[in-house]
Order: C-alpha cells, then sequence, then structure tokens
C-alpha cells in the first residue's frame, strides 16, 4: 500500500491551533504495565475524558508493555466530543463475539482512533458490529485492523449514519459479517485511503465489503479482495451524495456476488469516476466485475440517466459471470419501455481473459462508449467480447442504448456459437478506427448482427475464423444497411461447405423480420477461404448485396456466391463471380493486379491494404456524395495519379501524395511482411 505523504495531525493540536477549544485537551492512560491492562483500566480512563477536567474528550493512550497485548472487553465504549484513541499498534479490543466496541455519538464531536485492533465484535440486532457512529460525527480510523466482527444488520466493522463522515486510512478489514455492508455500512461521506478489505461478507445482500448509500465516497489505493455479498461482493454503491463517487488505484480481485457486480454493483443512479481500477477473477451471474444498473418504469413513461460508470486506464481480467457481462454488464431499456439506463464509459481500458454466457467482456443494452482499449482472450456462448442486447425498435423514434467504439481492437475473442467478438441483435454497434483480429465463433467470426444494425465504416477485420459462416461478418434479417470504408484480409469459413470468409449475409423470410439488403462501398476484401464464396455469400429470401467501388478477391474462386442477388454498381474491381458488369467494373484474377501493398498500420490503429504508386486502383472513380475521408480518416479524394483530377482510389484507402511510411503488420511466426 502507499505511504500518505502527509500524516494526520493529531485532532487535540488541530482544535487549539484552528481556535475551535481554547483550553488544553485532558488526556488518560490505560494501565501502568501488563498485569494492569484491562477493561477495567479501561473504564477508569475513559471516565478521566468524560466529562473531562477541562472538556468532554482528550487523549487515550495505553500503557501495556512492549508486546500486543489483548483486552477482552463485555460492553461498548462510548467515546464523544474531540477524543483521540491510540494504541500505538499494541492494542487488541477483543468483543468476545458479544459487544461492539465503541459507539461514537454527539453534535460535532470530532473522534479518531488510530493503532488499535478491533476484534470479534457483535452488534445483536443492530448496526456496527465494532464502530456505530452516529449523525453529526466526524471519525477518522488510522491504522487499524477491524477483524471476525459481525452485525444482524448492516456494517460488520463499522455502521455510519447519514449526517456523519468517516476517513479510513491505513488499516484492514478482515472477514466481518452483516446482513450489508460485510465491513462497513456507511449513509454518511466515506473516504477510505491506503486500506484493504479481505474476506467480508454480506449474507443479506449487499455490499461484502462496503455498502455506501447516497453519499460521497473516495477510494484510494485501496484493494477489496474475496468479498461476497448478494449484490456488490466487495462494493454496493446506492444513489449519489454531492459529488460522484471516486476510485484511484483501485483493486477488485476475487470477489463474488450471488446475484450482480461481483466487484462493483451500482443502483439509484450512483455515478463512479475512476482511474487504475482493477476488476480481475470476480464472480457473479450478471457483471462479473461491474454491473451498472438502471431501471424499468413502463411503456411511455419518460428515460434518463440511471448509473453511470467513468473510468479511464481500467483493467478488466479473468473474471467471469455465469449469465451475462464478464467485466461488466450495462442496463437498458427496449423501447417503448420507458425509466433509466445505464452507462459505461471506458478510455484506455484492456478486457482481457474474461468469459460469460453473453458477452465475455461486456454485456449492454444501455450506453457504452469505449475509446483506445482493447479486448483480447474474452469467450462467451454468444458474444465472445461483447453482446449487445435489443436497444432498438424501428417503429420506434427512441433512440437510448447504442455503443460508440473508438480507436479500439478486438484480438483472439471467441464464442461457441455466435459472435467471436460482438454479438449484436437488434443494436447499435458505432466502429470508428477499429481493428477485429483473430476472432472465432462457429458463426460469425468477428461480429454476428441479428436485425437493425448501424452502418459499420472505418474497420478491419484480419484474419477472423467462423467454422460454418461468415468468417468475419455474418448478417441475418438487418434490413437495409449500409457499410463503408472496411478493410478484410485473411478471413476463414473452415467447415466443409463453409460460406461466406468475409461476409455472409441471410434473411430468415420469418414474419416480422426484414430481409438483408446490404450496400457496401469503398472496402477491400481480399485473400479470404472459404468452400462456398471466399469473400461474399448472400442467400434467403430478398437478401440482396449491393457493391460500389470495392476491391473484392478471395483467395480462390468463387470468391462469390449468391443464391441470392449480388450486384455491381459501379467502380469494383472484382472476379468473375461477383459479376463485374458496369462500365467502371474491373475483372481481375490475381492479387498483383490490384497493386496493393501488405497489411500496415500506417496511420492509427486500423490495419489496411494500400495502393502502391502504380496501381490501377488509384483515381479509378468519382467520389461518392458524402464520403470525405478513406478508413484512416485521410480527406478524399487526392489526385493520386498526378494528372489534375482528383479523384477517389476503389477500395478502402486512398493513397496519399505524400504516403506515410508503413508499419507493416507482423506475421504469426513473428517476421515483418517483408514489404519495402
Amino acid at each position: 500500500m502507499h505511504t500518505p505523504l502527509i500524516r494526520r495531525i493529531p485532532l487535540a493540536i488541530v482544535l487549539f491551533v484552528t481556535g475551535v477549544a481554547t483550553v488544553h485537551a485532558d488526556d488518560a492512560v490505560v494501565g501502568t504495565g501488563v498485569s494492569t491492562c484491562d477493561e477495567a483500566a479501561l473504564d477508569v480512563a475513559l471516565g478521566q475524558l468524560y466529562p473531562g477536567a477541562n472538556f468532554p474528550g482528550g487523549t487515550l493512550t495505553f500503557n501495556c508493555g512492549p508486546s500486543l497485548k489483548v483486552i477482552p472487553i463485555s460492553n461498548r465504549k462510548s467515546l464523544t466530543g474531540a477524543t483521540i484513541v491510540d494504541g500505538a499498534g499494541k492494542i487488541q479490543l477483543d468483543g468476545q463475539n458479544s459487544t461492539g466496541h465503541f459507539a461514537i455519538s454527539g453534535a460535532e464531536s470530532r473522534v479518531e482512533i488510530r493503532g488499535i485492533d478491533l476484534a470479534h465484535g457483535r452488534a445483536v440486532g443492530g448496526n456496527g458490529g465494532a464502530i456505530n457512529i452516529a449523525s453529526g460525527v466526524a471519525v477518522v480510523l488510522a491504522n487499524l485492523v477491524i477483524s471476525e466482527s459481525s452485525a444482524t444488520l448492516s456494517g460488520g466493522g463499522v455502521h455510519v449514519e447519514a449526517g456523519a463522515s468517516l476517513r479510513v486510512e491505513n488499516s484492514s478489514f478482515i472477514d466481518n459479517f452483516a446482513a450489508n455492508g460485510g465491513a462497513i455500512a456507511s449513509n454518511g461521506a466515506l473516504a477510505v485511503i491506503d486500506s484493504a478489505f479481505w474476506y467480508n461478507t454480506a449474507d443479506g445482500g449487499e455490499g461484502g465489503a462496503i455498502e455506501q448509500w447516497f453519499a460521497d465516497l473516495s477510494l484510494v489505493d485501496v484493494n477489496f479482495n474475496g468479498n461476497l455479498a448478494h449484490r456488490g461482493g466487495a462494493l454496493l454503491l446506492r444513489g449519489r451524495g454531492a459529488e460522484f463517487a471516486s476510485a484511484q488505484r483501485v483493486w477488485f480481485d476475487a470477489n463474488t456476488a450471488t446475484d450482480l457486480g461481483g466487484g462493483v454493483a451500482m443502483v439509484d443512479q450512483a455515478a463512479l469516476i475512476g482511474s487504475d481500477v482493477r476488476f480481475t477473477r470476480n464472480h457473479a451471474n450478471y457483471g462479473a466485475g461491474l454491473h451498472v444498473s438502471g431501471v424499468m418504469t413502463g411503456n411511455g413513461q419518460p428515460v434518463t440517466v440511471g448509473c453511470a460508470a467513468i473510468l479511464n486506464n481500467a483493467v478488466f481480467e479473468a473474471n467471469e459471470a455465469t449469465f451475462v457481462g464478464g467485466a461488466a454488464a450495462v442496463f437498458g431499456l427496449l423501447p417503448p419501455m420507458g425509466g433509466q439506463y445505464g452507462m459505461l464509459h471506458l478510455v484506455d481500458a484492456r478486457i482481457a481473459g474474461n468469459h460469460a454466457g453473453q458477452g465475455g467482456g461486456i454485456w449492454s443494452r444501455g450506453q457504452l462508449h469505449l475509446f483506445d482499449s482493447v479486448f483480447d482472450d474474452n469467450s462467451a456462448v454468444r458474444g465472445g467480447a461483447m453482446s449487445l442486447a435489443p436497444s432498438f425498435k424501428s417503429d420506434e423514434p427512441m433512440l437510448v442504448g447504442f455503443a460508440e467504439i473508438t480507436r479500439t481492437e478486438f484480438v483472439g475473442n471467441n464464442a461457441s456459437e455466435f459472435g467471436g467478438a460482438i454479438h449484436s441483435v437488434d443494436a447499435l454497434p458505432l466502429l470508428n478506427q477499429v481493428n477485429f483480429l483473430r476472432n472465432a465463433a462457429p458463426i460469425g467470426g468477428a461480429i454476428l448482427s441479428q436485425g437493425f444494425i448501424a452502418p459499420l465504416t472505418k474497420a478491419s477485420f484480419i484474419d477472423n475464423i467462423a467454422a460454418a459462416a461468415g468468417g468475419a461478418l455474418y448478417l441475418q434479417d438487418n434490413g437495409s444497411i449500409q457499410f463503408s470504408n472496411l478493410s478484410f484480409s485473411g478471413n476463414r469459413a473452415t467447415d466443409v461447405g463453409g460460406y461466406g470468409a468475409d461476409i455472409a449475409a441471410e434473411s430468415s423470410g420469418s414474419v416480422g423480420t426484414l430481409p438483408t439488403q446490404l450496400s457496401m462501398s469503398h472496402s477491400t476484401l481480399v485473400d479470404g477461404h472459404a468452400d462456398t464464396g471466399s469473400s461474399l455469400y448472400a442467400g434467403g429470401p430478398s437478401t440482396s448485396i449491393t457493391l460500389r467501388n470495392n476491391i473484392v478477391l478471395g483467395a480462390h474462386e468463387p470468391s462469390c456466391v449468391n443464391n441470392s442477388p449480388i450486384l455491381s454498381a459501379d467502380g469494383n474491381f472484382m472476379p468473375a463471380s461477383c459479376q463485374p458488369a458496369l462500365a467502371n467494373d474491373v475483372t481481375v484474377t490475381t492479387r498483383a493486379q490490384l497493386g496493393l501493398s501488405n497489411l500496415s498500420n500506417a496511420r492509427g490503429r486500423l490495419q489496411v491494404l494500400v495502393p502502391q504508386p502504380d496501381s490501377a486502383l488509384i483515381d479509378h472513380v468519382d467520389c461518392p456524395v458524402g464520403r470525405d475521408t478513406d478508413a484512416r480518416g485521410y480527406a478524399v479524394p487526392v489526385d493520386g495519379d498526378g494528372d489534375n483530377d482528383a479523384r477517389c482510389d476503389s477500395g478502402a484507402v486512398e493513397r496519399q501524395p505524400n504516403e506515410p511510411a508503413a508499419i507493416f503488420i507482423l506475421f504469426r511466426n513473428g517476421f515483418e511482411s517483408g514489404e519495402s
């Protein structure tokens, strides 16, 4: 744990210096040696502080020898006024599983307890197994160990009433137990610094370590390990205080919730801002690392934000959810249902090695914002990295749930059924500069989308694998959709008869569904492998794929298989199987005819194939209306062939007059492509 830069000034000195008190505090000492330190001596010393010769309170210390002294107690001791209790790290008060240790009360009282172990406290039928803090009191706990204490109701270690405040420094809470808030249940402002919570339990429901209700919370350099609850295995955050709850350098490890939020559960419009927060090895049914809640209120009711979490540089690793959201789950609404939706905002996050039934990394029906993040080696039955639940209905004007995904990579995720990286059903993944690399599933190696999906743009799909269909993308019953500025390379459908190495588009014809009608422009699809459509497959009633200004060339013929129409809208480079029929279509049979580089990320995250200086792709077509950048974000058109007529290149990438040096992608053996 980190050592605070500034040690806390003793309370009595603060009172004197600031003028709050103009008289000297009383001092009292427990015992005159080892044999004299018992509960009776403690009571005598407390009797000297209250009412006190000058005012209630003062400093209580212990003279009990050089080693740890255990003092059994039979009743809870009252503290009030301006009081410091200092055990110097040599005292343990033992409640003998029959009583709590301290009750702290008195309006405007300021109490500090430091250097004491509080063990085996018990609040029968009440709150605060070790300490109960009444309203109006400010308390500091420093260098404490509170262990094996319990409360019938809330706060196995400490209970804080509304209107009170608690600051915890350099302390440990170990193996405490309560119905709610196994270690701490707080209705007042709570700050925890350089402290640890191990193996605490809330058997009644909420907050295995901490339950925080409608009050400010600050966590800095705190570890939560092995805590257990029904909701919020480590932390249950309910509502908010004057400020958002905050967490800096906090680690949630191996905590368990039997329902939701193995690490953290957020309810009742709670809000959390965090940096450098780690969620590892947590377990829950829903949202093993983090659960961001909301509530449904009924058809046609108002829609507002419920809980919200904003995390920078977070790590979610090796968490496991029985049902949804191995790393995190975000509650949402399906229109026309009103209520409160959850929101999760992640920047520079790593989501790795998590598992769930749906959404091995994240499950969401709410609002999800991802920037500069990586999903790797997550797994699920559906949606190895992410599962987006229905959040859109075509006959409803309200748009609530979506996933904004920017400058993010999905690498090596897998699903045992659908969507190696993303499983999306009537949902809105909004992609910008997103890589899908080596993801795998039986259907939809990178993405499986059923129902409505937002336009996909500025993404790359490299070496993804499906067993049966859609090595990169499997589309079903999507209605009219548009894709642009996409790059595909080396995707596979590996089964005998597998189809659509890059894209398999189908329609079920079921009642209430719309046929998939894909329009794709300025995309590059090369080197795919599948028995049936080494690049594209279209099948099912009324399905169609319309191509404009694309490059399509699988590793072998047929590149396109169309039980339903695959149509050209001109400007494509593709083989005969894709039916290049219009004036500006170019029939190609070999990769060399395209004049493309090997894969590189010459700008940003996106992996692309760039036209070489003499490529026929350059300035081949007029730019369609609305296309102002290429897949990498460069402005288009540019005059690539030097004829003073700026036009668009076919495919996803516009070669620049001052093309940046390529950074070539490594093969699996660790060597570069060899392109110069």
